[in-house]
């Protein structure tokens, strides 16, 4: 068994305190980083995104993230353009891929990187570039797959994902399902299946934890007696938000939290609060609902859903096998989320049921301790270096 001491995270979209998005990359390199792994981020910043006015920060090129522990992890992010999926019937991806990459490749030439292990996240743009790096470099890489979907061979040259994945080290799978996806589809092949390690999501429990409801819905002005239902995530078709807000419009007395931002928005009555929250605020809104409710078409694993249970909310969310890993009926009501009256139906059995409200809310509290970021990244880093 080999050792790991210093990694490189290829990743794409690093968390600021202006722009949360992708908060779990960050509390896995922020554990790798409590575990005494040296972690350096290469995560490229496209410059498209503020031109066309995505996103309203541009983060610096260099900063450091100093953990509990008094550990530094420094995180680079040089420039690139990215652009659209398809412009006038071309491809336009395979462009913002190669863009990803080249900024990468030349921060790391820049500064002499002098790593142990790339590790990537997710298969593209970051865990080829990881590929990229660790054939250039001489040395293990690893990828993450957690894509909701395999759909990246629509947009990248299936030989070259495979090509990559022949060499990885290791692929950590964030479900079951994921690791089906991958062999079915031939991307590691069976004789090659130790490849695989599933490593379903972990939060940080120091974060994600059960204060009083009564006093947080005094603090955020909710009102005492109210059913409330908190949806956090994407405000896009895949999450269910459109299905979520039908569902609500016929329940007249229940109560809802939206958090996160996006081109779609809910149009239900009762609406208590809209739109994106800083990550370390996020549990005080969860602690003010009742229940959880995610109809999600597709995940890799929702570390939101794990979030909520950790908050002690029952959980409404798909059947589909990506929730297979976290979500029992000791924690969980399963419903098609396509159906807007399985989700309303199941709302309602949780408003008048409290017995059920209760079980269920204990089952997500403990689930949720079974679903710790610690052990997690720890479970990781013994496959890694079991993979060298």
């Amino acid at each position: 068994m080999g050792k790991i001491k210093k990694i490189c995270v290829v990743t794409d979209k690093y968390p600021t305190d202006m722009n949360p998005i992708n908060t779990f990359v960050d509390q896995l390199v922020t554990e790798f980083s409590e575990q005494d792994l040296e972690c350096i981020v290469i995560a490229p910043h496209s410059l498209t995104r503020n031109l066309m006015r995505r996103d309203n920060e541009v983060p610096p090129r260099i900063r450091f993230k100093n953990t509990e522990s008094g550990n530094t992890i420094r995180i680079y992010a040089p420039r690139y353009f990215s652009y659209s999926n398809n412009i006038l019937g071309f491809n336009t991806a395979i462009m913002s891929f190669c863009s990803f990459k080249r900024a990468a490749m030349r921060e790391h030439k820049k500064y002499l990187f002098n790593v142990d292990a790339y590790y990537g996240h997710f298969i593209s743009p970051s865990g080829l570039t990881a590929y990229e790096l660790g054939m250039k470099y001489h040395k293990p890489f690893y990828i993450a797959y957690g894509e909701s979907s395999i759909d990246i061979f629509k947009n990248i040259d299936r030989s070259y994902v495979v090509k990559a994945l022949r060499g990885v080290n290791g692929v950590i799978a964030v479900s079951s399902a994921n690791k089906t996806e991958l062999l079915e589809n031939g991307i590691i092949r069976d004789n090659e299946e130790n490849k695989i390690g599933v490593f379903p999501n972990g939060i940080n429990r120091n974060r994600f934890y059960v204060i009083d409801k009564q006093e947080v819905r005094e603090e955020l002005g909710f009102h005492k007696e109210a059913f409330i239902v908190a949806f956090v995530g994407d405000f896009i078709k895949r999450k269910g938000i459109e299905v979520l807000s039908s569902a609500l419009e016929n329940l007249k007395n229940v109560y809802s939290i939206f958090i996160g931002k996006g081109n779609l928005q809910p149009t239900c009555s009762n609406i208590l609060f809209k739109g994106p929250q800083k990550h370390d605020q996020v549990f005080r809104y969860l602690n003010a609902a009742d229940v959880f409710v995610l109809p999600t078409l597709s995940e890799g694993c929702c570390n939101a859903i794990i979030e909520a249970m950790a908050c002690g909310l029952p959980v409404i969310s798909s059947n589909e096998s990506f929730n297979d890993d976290i979500l029992d009926n000791t924690c969980s009501i399963r419903i098609d989320p396509k159906n807007v009256s399985d989700i309303t139906n199941a709302i309602n059995l949780l408003l008048f049921d409290i017995d059920l409200r209760s079980r269920l809310a204990d089952g997500a509290v403990k689930k949720a301790q079974t679903l710790d970021i610690k052990r997690r990244a720890k479970n990781i880093i013994t496959f890694m270096e079991s993979r060298i």
